[in-house]
């Protein structure tokens, strides 16, 4: 492939950055992409399958660019993975991928069941040193209801504790043969914890994982039209009986409203 004089600048220019400038980018990304996702699920329960399939795709070409951007920078990869030695890193680049609130907290559960510690940097995208830099803690973690919302991931590192807002951070994970990569990530900060050796026990029990352990219901409410607004406010009370707690509220000035609800748990 024959590579124009923008595009040869360009990747000249992402190899020049520092591990904070990528991350900053990587976070952006994420977050828009979180959002897109979002957005389709939202229009999918009006009914408006369009929309739904350009959100979705919009979603996954964020992911995409965000994941190239980072494996495109060696001290980004440095930074994230800084237990991979030399030759484990010439093997292949290793992905940070999306993940939920329900896996995140699984993840955290995993490392605290075989007694594994954990360590933290908080990154901050207007400072170059870590907030806050914990090293080898024992972790705990909690899915916390609020009513009204929005609900959160608590974790614990020792004495420290810090809490997720749902809505306002994005989650993903790396799995490797014996390590555990978390990223929590807002507009502002970006929480990085990695685990210490995991047995292959429990590196099993991680990638185990059922996706409906963690659940999003949006329902749609139509204010101009009260007997489906009434059969809407029905569903959302079943919902809240059954375990979800309400996150968000959307309100299209159409007459709309657009209700996130949350469950962390088994399935009903």
């Amino acid at each position: 492939m024959k590579l124009s004089n923008h595009e040869s600048a360009l990747i000249s220019y992402i190899r020049t950055l520092c591990f904070e400038d990528l991350l900053d980018a990587f976070d952006g990304l994420m977050f828009k992409a979180g959002k897109a996702s979002k957005d389709a699920e939202k229009v999918l329960g009006a009914g408006d399958h369009l929309n739904h399939s350009g959100f979705l795709e919009r979603s996954q070409r964020l992911e995409n660019l965000a994941n190239l951007l980072g494996i495109a920078n060696d001290d980004y990869r440095d930074h994230i993975f800084p237990e991979l030695n030399e030759p484990q890193k010439k093997q292949g680049v290793t992905l940070m991928t999306p993940s939920d609130p329900g896996e995140i907290i699984h993840l955290f559960e995993v490392i605290k069941k075989y007694n594994v510690q954990c360590s933290l940097e908080l990154q901050s995208k207007d400072s170059v040193d870590p907030l806050v830099s914990i090293v080898g803690a024992q972790v705990d973690t909690e899915y916390i209801e609020r009513p009204g919302g929005p609900d959160a991931v608590w974790v614990k590192l020792d004495d420290s504790e810090l809490t997720f807002d749902l809505g306002l951070h994005s989650f993903s994970k790396h799995i490797s043969d014996c390590q555990i990569d978390i990223c929590i990530a807002s507009e502002e900060n970006a929480a990085w914890f990695n685990s210490g050796i995991i047995p292959d026990e429990g590196i099993v029990k991680a990638n185990d994982y059922e996706s409906h352990s963690y659940q999003e219901k949006y329902l749609v409410i139509e204010l101009n039209d009260a007997p489906k607004a009434s059969a809407t406010s029905q569903k959302i009370e079943e919902y809240c009986h059954n375990g979800f707690s309400i996150s968000e509220f959307d309100y299209d000035p159409q007459g709309f409203v657009t209700v996130t609800l949350s469950r962390a748990g088994e399935e009903v």
